[in-house]
């Protein structure tokens, strides 16, 4: 490269960086304010609801939702979402099999096939049920008096309420009752009118339906 061609590159370079320093200080020059600026504040959500709890404190209004909290607790203690069934109109008795069919191999805890896939199992020959199921309303006294009566005597029985105050019912006759919540255990079985009971015989289950008028 002779010295005029690097003397001309030389001046280009200076050229370049001149050019590129007056376009950074065009770009940075200072326009003034558009308008106000304000800082970002923002509260701490936090601090917002200890504020919001601590009036309601002062103000009463936190005891009272409380209070209504604990009331609406101990109603839904007492009566649970169940599920409202006729009374029965006549006898009915319905079988149930709980026989299937199994998709796949049933093993032990060292893989010891204990039942192949294919083989139809009834748990009833496994494990019997030893105990009446009785269901009830728990709003209807002439249901209560009657599963008091024909299933109350044998303590290992289950008395099952669809519907009703359980608390107030179980302080008031001093028995232990259980609650079918949402009606799942008597959609199972097929119940539908009350009062009724499920027991073993052999290795079906058998539904009964009692009209008591």
């Amino acid at each position: 490269m002779t010295a005029a061609i690097k003397k001309l590159v030389k001046s280009l370079q200076i050229g370049l960086l001149a050019l590129l320093i007056v376009c950074s200080s065009g770009w940075s020059r200072d326009f003034g304010v558009i308008g106000k600026v304000y800082p970002i504040i923002e509260e701490d959500l936090i601090v917002v609801l200890q504020k919001k709890m601590m009036e309601k404190q002062r103000n009463g209004e936190f005891a009272k939702e409380m209070k209504a909290l604990k009331k609406r607790s101990e109603q839904m203690m007492n009566r649970p979402y169940g599920v409202k069934l006729p009374r029965a109109k006549e006898y009915q008795v319905t079988s149930l099999s709980l026989v299937y069919r199994l998709k796949e191999d049933v093993v032990d805890a060292d893989g010891k096939i204990i039942y192949k896939a294919g083989t139809e199992v009834n748990p009833l020959t496994i494990k019997q049920l030893s105990k009446e199921l009785c269901f009830f309303d728990g709003d209807d006294l002439e249901q209560v008096k009657w599963v008091l009566k024909i299933c109350g005597e044998n303590p290992r029985n289950k008395l099952i309420m669809t519907n009703g105050g359980f608390i107030d019912l179980s302080h008031r006759y001093q028995r232990r009752f259980y609650f079918d919540q949402r009606g799942e255990i008597v959609e199972r079985f097929g119940i539908k009118s009350l009062p009724a009971k499920v027991k073993q015989r052999g290795d079906h289950l058998y539904v009964e339906e009692f009209p008591i008028d």
